[in-house]
């Protein structure tokens, strides 16, 4: 039994070569476009850690940083460094750092917080919003996701 492939007469062996042939190619096609969607995937997925601040810079008394058009208190707890947004969580109004108390006060609702992102003084049970953060080599990095 022979088929045409180009005009030309082809050997049973040759057709069966043929068709492995087609079919590997399909697959190695098909394996290169899988991986190129999850390096698509990969790089959609990837953090976005911006660079915030120097650890040398950083203290118990909170820094405001705005990045990306979004508020961030940022400070050293103990070892830790936490970052806050420096919205309250409760009404959506801007957070005061009160020196002299040590805390976030919400002058509207009257919301309060201590360094590390809990109430002191609230009728209600939220917390700070945190955001994460990393440093590496004394400096600090936000994620904004």
């Amino acid at each position: 039994m022979t088929e045409k492939k180009l005009g030309q007469t082809m050997g049973r062996g040759d057709f069966f070569k043929w068709g492995f042939q087609s079919i590997k190619e399909k697959t190695i096609e098909g394996a290169l476009k899988s991986l190129n969607n999850v390096n698509t995937l990969a790089s959609l997925t990837e953090e976005k850690w911006e660079k915030v601040a120097l650890l040398e810079q950083l203290s118990e008394r909170p820094k405001s940083v705005f990045l990306k058009g979004v508020s961030f208190y940022i400070v050293l707890v103990g070892q830790d460094v936490k970052a806050y947004k420096t919205v309250c969580p409760v009404d959506a109004k801007q957070l005061q750092w009160q020196e002299h108390l040590q805390r976030f006060h919400c002058l509207h609702c009257k919301t309060s917080f201590n360094l590390e992102g809990q109430i002191v003084e609230a009728q209600t049970a939220s917390q700070m919003q945190e955001s994460r953060v990393k440093w590496e080599e004394g400096i600090i990095y936000l994620n904004l996701d």
